[in-house]
């Protein structure tokens, strides 16, 4: 249903514009800082992923908070890992 739909493209989502955000990171530590272009691409991922989240919630294909459960969970991924790659740093 919407629920595991809503997980689903939360996820999707949440991936794509990682990616996204990785490759642009990439590109601006590669070469001289453009922060024009920086802050335009950054406004337009955001939008795209704000009008995709809106499209699915209207359509009825994803339940706004299974769709914030499944947008989240890659963040908290990276923070968990993170924390786990300093806790065990500290300790060698």
């Amino acid at each position: 249903g919407a629920g595991v739909g809503g997980v689903l493209a939360g996820g999707a989502l949440a991936i794509a514009s990682f990616r996204v955000l990785a490759a642009r990171v990439a590109a601006a530590t590669s070469g001289p800082a453009l922060t024009g272009p920086w802050v335009v691409l950054a406004g337009l991922r955001f939008a795209a992923v704000s009008g995709v989240a809106a499209v699915l919630f209207v359509a009825g294909w994803a339940h706004p908070v299974a769709w914030l459960a499944g947008y989240s969970a890659l963040p908290l991924a990276v923070v968990l890992q993170g924390l786990r790659m300093a806790r065990e740093e500290s300790r060698a």
